[in-house]
């Protein structure tokens, strides 16, 4: 049985992480800027890392140029990253659409060990659940 001690000196101690993901769909409005400043609080207050993790796996959304209107609206609030597509780290790539390989991987592996399991609902269906309200 491992104690707390024991669990606790085998994980490396690491700073905590914080990201903050938008969508190149449409404009940063006061609920993007507010959740923005409430992350780089949080993490800078810890002495923590934070991440700029573009979410772009939406193709058909994405608006050319959004991300860096983004980038550049919320680093006029005063907030600053450590890690993102611009700056890179250790964790990239940063740009979702970047990692699919990964993920395909991942579902791969879940698929051979049988822990995937079939959806019963039309491509319809789930398009009326991501648009409901």
């Amino acid at each position: 049985m491992r104690t707390k001690e024991s669990t606790n000196a085998a994980r490396p101690t690491s700073r905590p992480r914080g990201r903050l993901a938008p969508s190149p769909t449409g404009l940063v409005h006061l609920g993007n800027a507010r959740t923005a400043l409430a992350t780089w609080l949080s993490v800078r207050a810890a002495d923590g890392t934070l991440v700029w993790r573009l979410e772009d796996l939406d193709r058909a959304r994405v608006v050319p140029g959004l991300a860096e209107a983004a980038e550049e609206d919320l680093a006029w609030l005063g907030l600053d990253w450590d890690e993102s597509p611009r700056l890179g780290g250790r964790f990239g790539p940063y740009v979702q659409s970047e990692r699919i390989a990964r993920y395909e991987c991942a579902l791969d592996a879940l698929l051979l060990a049988g822990r995937i399991f079939p959806c019963a609902l039309s491509r319809k269906d789930l398009e009326g659940i991501a648009s409901a309200p």
